[in-house]
């Protein structure tokens, strides 16, 4: 898999698409892969249930980093 840390890195994309900000944010705030082996995103093809437990992994295990390092400069 290509590892994209910037959404403008997928090929597929443009700055007009209506989901750049949100693609914006979970590639470079969050972290998470969205993208396919080759560089793209490819917007309008389905999303199988095993990329959609991957993707939420992602976004969980972020989320669980998150709160910890919120807990600890808490303390």
């Amino acid at each position: 898999m290509t590892d994209i840390t910037s959404v403008s890195q997928l090929k597929d994309v443009q700055t007009t698409d209506w989901y750049f900000k949100h693609l914006q944010s979970l590639i470079e705030k969050f972290g998470i892969s969205v993208c396919c082996p080759d560089g793209m995103f490819n917007a309008n093809e389905p999303l199988s249930r095993a990329e959609a437990v991957s993707l939420l992994n992602q976004g969980l295990e972020r989320v669980v980093e998150l709160i910890a390092v919120s807990t600890s400069e808490a303390k």
